[in-house]
């Protein structure tokens, strides 16, 4: 019984020996090649993917080159996720090591190497080498075919993807390839890569260069042509992108460091950089400039949007970079699988006035998506749903697209105004000191951020105008808004307050030339409210064609006029508020029309704002003493010869002076109805009857002044034409006159004091003291204006560059334009960082 047991088990383990395949290994080489022999089989300074190892037998057939038998194969491919028929142009497929071109066709060839070794590339298209050729090392020889427009090679098993099938014979096992030794596991079936310690598997990127970390950045290399060898740096100054890895997950991100190189002794006092990339497959952002351009540099920065971004950098305080170092920094986000280049260009200035290119060292990222088709569902805890508060202060709705809706067909370049209708649906009032920002996508040449022009109250409607320009790319364009509250927050719409709203727009068709913009220093927003609620009364002033609406309470004091009226407005008593009132002026043929407290009383902002299609220039200021406090905020506009304005002035005591002192009143409270009677404000339809009859007094040319005249000259010095203006003694205008080219100026004046004002542009601007006497001639000195106050605020600061930034390479706001020379780019900058942190108005005496 035994015995038969006995021969049953032989029988059995002689039936299973013989089902179990015979593995011959593959003749083995002296010794593996050189480490620094072969390189990657694709171009040097890339990471791509191995897709499939070397086998055993047990997923392919004993023929399969995969085979460890034989010597294996390993697919390789530009990322995890390659689709038969997708774009691989770019996908160059490079010699491992110089040799000769020894088997070729239509989709492979062979290359004979030093010491007997052979390597193999299948499944190519677009073939540069013939056969007999001398290559060298990361020479390209064509591209991986995507099975459509290039076929694979003939033998294949379906499914297929684009990738290079590389083999190195006599075996692949052992053999270094860019620093990453081929490891197999005959027992786990498993190929791993080895790097400077590193081990990784498939699907895990593998960086192509020739020594260095496995997880450094890549070399800078120039891009090389077919017949090139291995490349190298410029010798001279040149700008180079690095990458901290090589590859990313989708979600996952990388550093860019973008440095400069060989910087000359002399320097640069500025510099220009334009970065590109796949914008499908990456977004960039977080752009953090680093010190190569000294404290506190000028910057700006446009975008990013569609792939491109641009960052312009002007040492300030005489600073500029003289050392080769980083400049800045940027994070790259994985979107969707593929490999994108990533590079950054430069135009450099030594303070001439010329930008000059350098040479650029750019890299390459691959994103990786999933390694398996199926998605793999992972249970995890429900997330938690936020409790929202029973009152939000900043809220809002949205109500409709008044026009323009998502998706409307554009021309490039086109000119169009995008209209929001948006509702508080808050507890606070949105105040002028609230703005709306672009948050992300295509900004379309909008300006950003915007102040509310008036205060918007909890439940009023309000339509939001953006004036705008399509893109000249053809596609589809999206831009996102928010608002943006008094202390920095954004908010926007939703249950949470955190969705922005959006413009969205489809380009094509030709290229047309947009209509050429109004120069305007100052970016408007348009805002229409709904009218107040309530019967509210009209005011109207027939001589000069105005009206508007004012609370019922309110009460016109007496001694009312054409030119002057007063309205004495409701408010909360029991405050410190003693007052609250409006002050109507008509005025006519001012030299400026503004508010008269913006010159006899402390002028602190100056805006330009439109309001139901009617524009105004608004201003803001106070004055105090003896315990008194007069805040004003004021509303000018004009038509023709005539100048209205309607000045709000709000009168407070200092709580301090009573005995028992009474509560702070609510500033953003009571100012609310401004806004809301400003944006009742219409012209009348002009008639022949209703208009005015205005005279004027003609100034005598300062060349031929009469004897009770005398002259008042000089020279400004500016980059843009400059204004002179004359002020009197009791702050009134009395005149202007533009300079010749030159600077210089004259103009002439009856005998007394003046206050002379030199303005231009976007430069800060001049004030002075001058006395004239009749007959004579007084010269006022020589004086330059400093660059760079594009917001005229009277100071030279990052709100400036700022809007370089947003309007990089357009052509207005023309006071960004600080060297006239048609488009805004770092050479107004350079301009501004050499003025950075002034102030003005500049004395001139």
């Amino acid at each position: 019984m035994k015995t038969k047991y006995l021969f049953r088990t032989i029988s059995l383990l002689v039936l299973m020996l013989s089902i179990v395949p015979v593995i011959q290994p593959a003749s083995a080489a002296a010794s593996p090649p050189p480490a620094d022999m072969f390189q990657l089989p694709w171009d040097q300074g890339i990471a791509w993917v191995a897709i499939d190892g070397i086998d055993n037998g047990t997923k392919r057939p004993l023929t399969s080159s995969h085979n460890y038998s034989v010597g294996g194969a390993i697919d390789f491919a530009p990322h995890n996720n390659m689709k038969t028929g997708e774009d691989t142009s770019n996908f160059w497929v490079a010699a491992a090591a110089s040799g000769k071109v020894v088997e070729i066709s239509g989709c492979h060839m062979k290359i004979a190497h030093d010491g007997g070794w052979i390597t193999e590339y299948q499944f190519l298209g677009n073939i540069k080498v013939k056969l007999g050729d001398t290559v060298e090392r990361n020479q390209r020889l064509g591209i991986i075919a995507d099975g459509i427009r290039q076929k694979y090679c003939p033998g294949y098993v379906e499914p297929n993807v684009p990738h290079v099938h590389f083999m190195l014979r006599p075996t692949l096992i052992g053999a270094t390839f860019a620093g990453w030794q081929v490891k197999y596991n005959s027992g786990s079936n498993i190929t791993t890569f080895t790097k400077d310690g590193t081990t990784v598997g498939l699907y895990k990127p593998l960086l192509n260069t020739m020594g260095g970390s496995s997880t450094s950045s890549p070399t800078p290399t120039m891009t090389t042509s077919p017949s090139t060898a291995t490349p190298t740096a410029p010798s001279g100054p040149y700008v180079s992108t690095s990458l901290n890895l090589p590859g990313i997950d989708i979600g996952g991100s990388a550093l860019a460091t973008v440095r400069l190189n060989n910087v000359p002794v002399e320097g640069y006092t500025s510099a220009e950089f334009t970065c590109t990339y796949n914008a499908s497959l990456v977004e960039a952002g977080n752009i953090a400039i680093a010190d190569l351009f000294g404290a506190d540099p000028a910057t700006a920065i446009s975008g990013p949007q569609n792939g491109s971004f641009i960052v312009a950098i002007a040492g300030s305080n005489a600073n500029r970079a003289t050392t080769s170092g980083i400049v800045f920094t940027f994070d790259v986000k994985g979107l969707q699988a593929g490999q994108t280049a990533l590079e950054c260009t430069a135009r450099v200035s030594q303070g001439n006035n010329v930008l000059s290119q350098i040479p650029s060292v750019g890299t390459s990222l691959a994103v990786f998506g999933p390694v398996s088709p199926t998605p793999t569902i992972t249970q995890s805890p429900a997330p938690l749903t936020p409790t929202i508060p029973p009152s939000i202060c900043d809220l809002a709705e949205f109500i409709a697209d008044i026009n323009v809706p998502p998706g409307t067909a554009m021309l490039p370049g086109q000119q169009f105004t995008k209209t929001w209708r948006l509702k508080n649906v808050g507890t606070c009032d949105w105040t002028t000191s609230y703005q709306i920002v672009f948050v992300s996508g295509a900004i379309m040449s909008a300006p950003t951020p915007l102040a509310f022009p008036m205060n918007v109250a909890p439940g009023q409607t309000i339509d939001v105008s953006i004036n705008m320009t399509a893109p000249y790319d053809a596609g589809l364009h999206r831009g996102y808004w928010m608002f943006r509250n008094a202390n920095g927050a954004l908010f926007g719409i939703g249950p949470q307050v955190n969705e922005p709203w959006f413009v969205e727009i489809n380009v094509s068709g030709p290229t047309v030339t947009p209509a050429p913009p109004t120069n305007s220093p100052t970016p408007t927003i348009t805002m229409t409210t709904t009218p107040p609620a309530g019967e509210w009364l009209a005011f109207t002033n027939l001589t000069y064609g105005f009206e508007f609406k004012y609370p019922p309470q309110g009460v016109i004091a007496e001694g009312r006029n054409d030119n002057f009226a007063r309205i004495d407005l409701p408010f909360v008593q029991g405050t410190n508020l003693r007052e609250k009132y409006l002050e109507v002026i008509a005025r006519e043929n001012v030299n400026l029309c503004q508010s008269p407290l913006a010159t006899t009383s402390m002028l602190e902002s100056s805006e330009t704002v439109v309001v139901n299609g009617i524009t105004f220039l608004k201003q803001t200021g106070q004055d105090g003493g003896a315990g008194h406090l007069h805040q004003w905020v004021a509303y000018s506009t004009a038509r023709g010869n005539a100048c209205v304005s309607l000045d709000f002035i709000l009168h407070s005591l200092n709580p301090g002076n009573f005995p028992t002192p009474p509560p702070v009143f609510d500033y953003a409270a009571e100012s609310a109805v401004f806004g809301q009677i400003v944006s009742t404000y219409a012209w009348l339809a002009q008639s022949p009857t209703a208009t005015p009859t205005f005279t004027t007094t003609p100034v005598p040319s300062a060349t031929s002044a009469p004897d009770e005249y005398g002259i008042v000259d000089g020279r400004v010095i500016a980059g843009k034409p400059v204004t002179v203006s004359f002020l009197d003694a009791n702050n009134a205008p009395v005149g202007s006159v533009g300079a010749n080219p030159d600077g210089t100026f004259g103009f002439s004046l009856l005998p007394g004091t003046y206050t002379a004002l030199a303005s231009a542009d976007g430069f800060l601007g001049a004030q002075g003291s001058v006395t004239v006497t009749a007959g004579n001639t007084a010269t006022m000195p020589t004086i330059e204006l400093p660059a760079g106050d594009i917001d005229s605020n009277n100071v030279i600061d990052q709100f400036d560059a700022l809007t370089i930034g947003i309007n990089y390479n357009a052509s207005t706001p023309a006071a960004a334009d600080l060297n006239n020379d048609g488009v805004i780019n770092v050479l107004d900058l350079e301009l501004l960082a050499s003025n950075y942190r002034k102030t003005g108005p500049v004395v001139w005496q």
